[in-house]
């Protein structure tokens, strides 16, 4: 996904200190034993914590890696919020937990420590791409399928970087990505929904695939906002290319309408416009942490 960013300092802490350096010997990084994170942070606040915080509890019960407590974490933000100094309105947040050292091998038996990171970085500008809308293309790539695992946030992010590498070949917002029976799986960095006789319908994660936590928002907000239901089924291009509505969503980005997917020109219609002034990308106005 292409967007404009503007530069910001960024400060990572390790473990609750301010450090850039991890252990060779970190799980994470010689096995991608672990998971991550990406917040939008606005004004100071973590926004949508609550569906993280479920994700994170899942991905750690799944994995079996010790999570600390909530508490930890948001100390840990509260400690580089102060060491950032001024921050700009919106930036990113990524938090990573893996499993943290324990001697060679596979088996995680001599692990005794969890590592947490956590980093700020600069918030992309989405906006003018969601008023234009995604161009949109159809990739070769495909997610194999991953067990127990699919649908987390883990650290094994191959298949979608060299769906990403396609993705810039080709020059377009977005990809589309099937699994290995062509069944239509999400984009790049970011959940598909699609639009059909006043239907959303977005594809099952059971297979592979990250569940994003605003696919998640949206899948429980859409019959309040739009009067609409969000059905989890199998869909194939042809179906895609079908659909009167298609849009995006992730964290950062919120809800992006879809202009175009190859040729095929897309009009946004009343309930993805509806989805997208709900601003789910961030907290209700009362919603606190």
């Amino acid at each position: 996904m292409k967007n404009n960013i503007t530069n910001m300092m960024t400060v990572t802490l390790i473990n609750g200190e301010k450090e850039n350096q991890l252990s060779p010997a970190d799980r994470g990084l010689c096995y991608g034993d672990g998971f991550f994170e990406t917040f939008y942070c606005l004004e100071g606040t973590l926004q949508n914590w609550s569906y993280h915080w479920s994700r994170m509890v899942r991905s750690a019960d799944i994995l079996q890696i010790a999570l600390p407590k909530e508490s930890v974490f948001l100390s840990d933000f509260e400690k580089l919020k102060a060491l950032q100094g001024q921050t700009p309105k919106a930036c990113v947040i990524k938090i990573i937990v893996t499993r943290g050292t324990g001697g060679r091998g596979y088996s995680p038996a001599n692990c005794h420590a969890t590592s947490r990171i956590i980093s700020t970085s600069s918030m992309p500008e989405y906006q003018q791409l969601r008023e234009s809308g995604m161009r949109v293309s159809i990739l070769d790539s495909v997610l194999t399928a991953e067990g127990k695992i699919a649908g987390l946030k883990h650290l094994n992010r191959l298949g979608q970087i060299l769906a990403k590498m396609e993705l810039d070949e080709k020059g377009t917002n977005e990809g589309v990505v099937c699994n290995a029976e062509g069944y239509v799986r999400e984009g790049v960095s970011s959940n598909l929904f699609i639009v059909r006789d006043k239907t959303i319908i977005t594809a099952p994660l059971n297979d592979c695939g990250v569940a994003g936590i605003l696919r998640d928002k949206v899948i429980d907000s859409a019959p309040t906002i739009c009067d609409a239901e969000v059905v989890e089924r199998n869909f194939t291009i042809p179906d895609l290319l079908a659909a009167d509505d298609a849009f995006f969503t992730n964290s950062l980005l919120g809800v992006c309408p879809v202009k175009s997917i190859e040729d095929r020109m897309y009009r946004t219609s009343n309930i993805t416009q509806s989805l997208m002034s709900a601003n789910l990308e961030a907290d209700a106005p009362t919603e606190t942490h």
